[in-house]
Formats: structure tokens, sequence, C-alpha cells
């Protein structure tokens, strides 16, 4: 194939509203595209009544129809639809290449920019001046503004009205639009010549999907509504794409893509030929995972990548020594600690023994007298002296040579237990490479083994979480664990998921910052949604009752 192929993001969107067999029709025009752009059985027809020289239309089915921009050699399907809709859609947009960044651009038409002004003249509640007002013509068009756009951005004095004016415009060029407005230095995107093709400039790869083979192609429109997964932000895209020397971590609020970039992340490596675990806490997460996968990867990418929780891998590995081993529920560990009180600790409560156990002993990870005796109880209410910490230390030893005794281990037990195996060559990984989803949920043991998986490949090792989530008290930091990750840490700041309107409370519930897992903090208040919606209203009641009720109230009245 000579020519590039090009599918604009919102084609994925456009697909979504079809009926099944609309889709599959789709995904068979956008094959037979790809193997012959100029095939006269596509019916290529200029559209000469639209605003851009390069808008052509193509036939995918008897009522629907492909509407496609080409530059050079570069086709790009910029929308798909039914043949009156296909042609009105074309109508209304301009589609070109910016006249500085060099990228395609689909905007909407001057008509839309006026009914735009006519909206946000009505939305300044008081006196402001433009948010744009120290900045000139030339800069915000290297932006990548469109030039029909600058006046009605001249007129915009507020977040609101600026947000509105954002959800017409490009992502790319919305995202630096209210960087600007909020007072960051951006730097536009690199510029390319004329003479080079779109697919040069970062804003098309970002936009734009790459057909670079069938399987790639049929991956990314077997779920259309789920575009997001093959779309990377640049700061995603730098994540994923870097090579690192050491374990790196991608932090960020929730909807900020860190599964996103996980998935990628993984993807990525098996094309450099690693063996690939893709892992989490929970099983739920892991079959999420699973699926989002198989919409994003070749079947060859797949065989590379293993989903599995932590405990699920670390198992495993026990077992190429301890084939017999198998995990200890909580209430078997219970029912032994119960037992040795009697015998080790009497003069113990038992549920002081086993809030110890499970939220000091097993949840940090510890396994021996000295890591105890130095171990942190804060928050536990009762102070323990070095004779009383010896003494629970007896019971808890007990309770796990009996748990080894009967070839059982806890899932804590088991992650140690196949670091040592690993540390100690008695055990290999079958993997070169971990990508770790949601972090946040680990504790120290589970954290050890997935770095000990990646001994001999540090910079395989990626943690992808928001310590704001975390379910476990902290109390420990990765570079505590031997994980070192200062340096090649990115905190991601753009939220797909969270409207505006949201975030700015939530912001101020939780503040501008958060805990970074390495001991410091990191800033939280440079986050940003492109979504809007209705300010969320916040009440209070005067007990739990009166609050259920009027939640299921406010759901009737939603549905």
């Amino acid at each position: 194939m000579s020519a590039s192929v090009l599918i604009a993001d919102g084609v994925f969107a456009a697909i979504g509203h079809l009926t099944a067999g609309e889709q599959v029709h789709v995904l068979q025009f956008i094959q037979r595209f790809l193997a012959d752009p100029a095939h006269p059985g596509l019916s290529l027809e200029r559209l000469n009544r639209a605003r851009s020289k390069g808008l052509w239309s193509a036939r995918i089915s008897r009522d629907l129809r492909a509407i496609l921009f080409k530059d050079g050699d570069v086709w790009a399907m910029v929308h798909a639809d039914h043949h009156d809709d296909a042609y009105k859609w074309a109508e209304r947009r301009k589609v070109d290449r910016h006249g500085i960044t060099g990228a395609i651009q689909v905007v909407e038409s001057v008509e839309t920019v006026r009914e735009v002004e006519r909206v946000i003249e009505v939305m300044v509640a008081a006196p402001a001046p433009p948010l744009f007002r120290d900045h000139d013509d030339a800069y915000l068009l290297s932006l990548g503004v469109p030039e029909e756009w600058l006046p009605t951005l001249r007129k915009v004095r507020s977040d609101d009205q600026l947000l509105t004016v954002c959800e017409k415009l490009p992502l790319d060029l919305a995202e630096r639009l209210l960087a600007v407005a909020s007072g960051e230095l951006v730097t536009p995107p690199a510029p390319i010549r004329p003479d080079e093709p779109a697919t040069a400039a970062a804003d098309t790869r970002r936009r734009f999907y790459l057909v670079e083979d069938a399987d790639g192609l049929a991956a990314a429109l077997a779920a259309p509504l789920d575009r997001w997964i093959s779309f990377l932000h640049p700061s995603q895209r730098e994540m994923v794409e870097r090579s690192f020397r050491g374990p790196s971590k991608v932090s960020g609020s929730a909807g900020t893509g860190k599964t996103v970039v996980a998935m990628h992340r993984a993807r990525h490596l098996t094309r450099q030929g690693e063996r690939v675990l893709l892992t989490s806490f929970v099983t739920t997460l892991c079959a999420n995972l699973e699926r989002n996968l198989a919409k994003l990867c070749t079947a060859d990418e797949r065989k590379l990548i293993q989903v599995a929780t932590v405990h699920s891998a670390a198992l495993d590995i026990v077992r190429q020594v301890e084939p017999r081993v198998r995990p200890a529920s909580d209430d078997e560990v219970r029912a032994v600690l119960r037992r040795l009180r009697t015998v080790f600790a009497p003069g113990y409560p038992e549920d002081f023994v086993e809030a110890e156990w499970f939220s000091v002993v097993r949840l940090q990870g510890l396994h021996s007298w000295p890591e105890y005796r130095s171990a942190r109880r804060t928050g536990r209410g009762t102070g323990l002296g070095v004779r009383d910490r010896r003494g629970l230390w007896q019971l808890f030893e007990a309770v796990l040579e009996e748990l080894t005794g009967r070839d059982r281990r806890d899932w804590t037990g088991l992650a140690h237990r196949a670091t040592e195996l690993l540390e100690a060559g008695q055990a290999r990984s079958p993997f070169t490479a971990v990508v770790v989803d949601e972090v946040q949920d680990l504790r120290p043991a589970e954290l050890r083994f997935v770095h000990a998986v990646c001994a001999e490949n540090p910079g395989n090792l990626m943690l992808c979480g928001d310590a704001g989530q975390r379910i476990y008290p902290g109390g420990f930091s990765l570079s505590s664990l031997g994980i070192e990750v200062r340096g090649r840490s990115t905190v991601l700041r753009i939220n797909y998921r969270t409207t505006e309107q949201i975030r700015r409370v939530a912001d101020r519930l939780l503040g501008a910052e958060a805990d970074d897992m390495d001991g410091g903090h990191e800033r939280r208040d440079g986050t940003r949604s492109l979504l809007r919606g209705p300010p969320p209203m916040l009440v209070g009641y005067a007990s739990d009752a009166d609050e259920l009720d009027a939640a299921v109230a406010q759901i009737g009245e939603l549905r």
C-alpha cells in the first residue's frame, strides 16, 4: 500500500450509532479501501459543495457513505453515516491542514462559530477581562487555533465560556487553551513543513488512527464505543514508548487514563519481544483488562501478555518448587491463630491478636523477628514494648511454621515465598516484563514480588495507580522496598471521565496534593477535564436514613 490511510477519532463515535450489520459494512469498506484506495468499486466522488477542497465521498453500501479527506498520498476517513446525514455533516465542517502546525484538523463551520458566540455572550455573570488578552494572534495560531475562531476566543471571559468553545475544537487544542487560560506556559506543537506528510504532525497522530494492517483495524473497530483505547495523549504515549533504566510510575486521579497507559505499555513491550505480566490486585479488574486487551491487541501480541492477579502469578512460581502448596484462606489462618494464642500469647485478647496479624504482620509482609521488632504500628491504639512484641512474634512465627508444615501459605506468604525463590534462583519467572494496574492496592510483599520478577530487566517494570485511592493504609514507600522510581514518574492531568464541574468540587474537598507512594507528595491541582455537566449539589442530612431516602428519591427522578 503506497498511500497512508487514517481514521479520525470521531469515526469511532459515528460508527457506534450504526446497527451491528451496518458496522460490518463499514469494516468491510475500510478493508477494501486499505487494499486499494483508488479501486473503482468505491465510487469515489469529490464533494464540490463542501467547504474543503480535499473532501471526497465513497460508497460503503446502498445507504451508507464515507467522508474522506485527501492530502497528497494520505487518505483520512473523517466520518461515516447514512447518505443524507453524511453529506450534511460534510457541509458543516472544514477539514484541512492547519496553516501553522501542519496537522489535519476537523473543525465546525463559520455558522457554528456564530452560534457559539451567541451562547457565550449570555454566560458572563460579572464583568471580567478577556482570558487571552495577554496573548497575540500569532501565539494562538501557533497552538493550532483555526483563524476563523480567533474572534470568538477574544470574547471569552470565563472558564465556563471557554469550555463551551472547546467543545467545538479538536481535543489537543482545547487542552492547550485551558492550560493557557489557567496561567501555564504552553509550548506550541512543533510545526511541520508543507511538503511533509500530515502524519508527521504529533496532533495528527493523536487524533487519527493510522491503519497499518487488517488485524489491528479489526481490533480497533470491534468496539467503537471504546475508541479511547486506541488513542493516546502525548503524555501517555511518552510513558508507553519510553525506554527506562529502572522501574517507572504513572499516577493521576480517577479518569485520567492510567489503565489505558498500562494496556498500551504491555502491548508496546510485546513488540519489543518481551513476555509481559499485566497484573492487578483484584480478579474483577483483571477480567476488565482481558476484555479490553482483546479490543486493543492483535492475536500475536495477545499471546505474549498474561493477565493475572499478583497472587495468582506468585502461586504459579511457588509451585515450580513446592507443587503441593495451596493458598490458606483467612478463616484457616484465624483458626490457627485462635488455637495457638492460648499457648503462646494467652494474655492478649483474641480480637487484638487477629488485628495485629492482619493489620501489621501481613499488611507489611513481615517474616522475621527483626522486621516485627522495628515495624510501625501507627494507629493501633495499644503500644507494645520490645518484650511484648517478642512474645507476640513467637505466636506469629508458630502460625507461619504450622501453615508451611501443612503446605499452606496465605497470599502474603505466597508473594514472599515467590520472591525468595526468584532471588535464590530456585524458580524462574516466565515473564520478562511486568505492568501493574491499580498499584495502590498492593502491599509490600506483592510489590517486592513484582520487582523480583523484573530483577534482570528493572526498566520493564511499570506501576500505574493513584495512592489517593489506597484501600490499605500506607506506612511504606516504594524506595524503602527497593523500588526506585524517582526521575521516572509522571502524573497524568487530563481527565477523560469526570466533568469539569465535578472535578472542581472534588479538588476543593481533597486538596491540591496527594501521596506519591514514595514518602512525598505530588501536585494534583493542574488536572483538567474537557467534559461538561451540571454542577454537583452538596446537601446535608440529619441522619443516614434521611440521606438514603433522599438518594432513592433522586434516582427515581433521574429514571
